[in-house]
């Protein structure tokens, strides 16, 4: 599910996608390091893919949007092993980051 905090951002964004009508995005979801790395892939594809469908059912074009599910890959802390952590240093780790480029 996605946010209300982050429907906020995701708003921003839209409004900036529709202003800037040759912006294309590209999104990377990631997850925490718990779980097998088959299952957080598939999280992560549901975690772009919740977004890419917010940001078209606001009213951007899917062609001007692309993602890619990362997995439990480049941790933003060292949240490598899952005991090592805590549920909001783990929580860093489950995230989108988006590219915005001008071609």
């Amino acid at each position: 599910d996605i946010t209300s905090e982050s429907k906020k951002q995701l708003d921003i964004l839209i409004q900036k996608m529709k202003t800037e009508k040759r912006a294309l995005l590209f999104i990377k979801s990631y997850c925490d390091c718990r779980g097998t790395d088959k299952y957080n892939i598939g999280l992560s594809w549901k975690r772009s893919k919740a977004i890419k469908e917010y940001l078209i059912a606001g009213g951007i074009n899917p062609k001007r949007i692309a993602t890619k599910s990362m997995g439990a890959t480049n941790f933003v802390n060292n949240c490598i092993k899952a005991e090592d952590c805590t549920e909001q240093e783990h929580a860093l780790n489950r995230r989108s980051e988006f590219e915005i480029k001008f071609p």
